[in-house]
């Protein structure tokens, strides 16, 4: 499902237009996004939860070559589905 597939879905569902529904979500995935860079973790209520995982700079090798290879350090965000959501995903 595409950004305009889960617009088109939210302002159906909600009743408004798909402008309105798309400025909606983009200001939460923005909210979202400013909460995590902060280093806040941001969890919604019986669907999961957004956080910073920080991963160090390491070694690592080529697989074609052998040779060594420095992996720069890195910030993710990372989701986690509550067990509400995961319950009813797996018809719980």
């Amino acid at each position: 499902m595409a950004k305009k597939d889960l617009v088109a879905a939210a302002a159906g569902a909600a009743g408004i237009t798909q402008v309105a529904a798309e400025k909606a979500m983009t200001a939460v995935f923005d909210a979202i996004l400013a909460g995590v860079q902060t280093g806040e973790k941001i969890s919604i209520q019986g669907f999961g939860t957004f956080d910073l995982k920080e991963t160090a700079a390491r070694e690592g090798r080529n697989p074609a070559t052998g040779a060594p290879l420095a992996i720069a350090a890195k910030k993710t965000v990372r989701f986690k589905f509550s067990k509400a959501t995961e319950d009813k995903m797996n018809g719980k």
